[in-house]
């Protein structure tokens, strides 16, 4: 791990992603993410010339469907979801899939499947 140099002006004790880190004022060589945190909470302050890259953007994940939504992973998911097929009672309603556009034999044969 490639460590970044902060000038740290308070104490502190932070959970930064799951790790607890505990700093005295001074210059601390941290990861790049602990540096972001505790200039952002006003605890630290970057050293001139010292180059501290931006953090990495995280991909925002998809919110895990609630009861009774399509899985993430349900076939043609996307398909179903454009034609208001939200639900799983929504889909066993609907009848005959390959009416749907881009659902043919096959594909209703796996939703049929998958809502097995």
């Amino acid at each position: 791990m490639k460590g970044y140099k902060v000038l740290v002006t308070e104490s502190c004790v932070m959970n930064i992603g799951g790790d607890i880190i505990s700093v005295i004022p001074g210059v601390r060589t941290l990861s790049l993410k602990a540096c972001h945190a505790l200039i952002n909470a006003g605890y630290a302050e970057a050293i001139e010339g010292e180059e501290l890259p931006e953090l990495p953007k995280e991909e925002k994940k998809p919110e895990p469907p609630k009861d009774g939504e399509l899985p993430l992973d349900f076939p043609s998911r996307d398909l179903l979801i454009e034609n208001d097929l939200t639900t799983i009672e929504a889909v066993k309603a609907f009848g005959d899939l390959t009416e749907i556009e881009g659902i043919g034999p096959k594909k209703a044969e796996e939703i049929l499947e998958a809502l097995k």
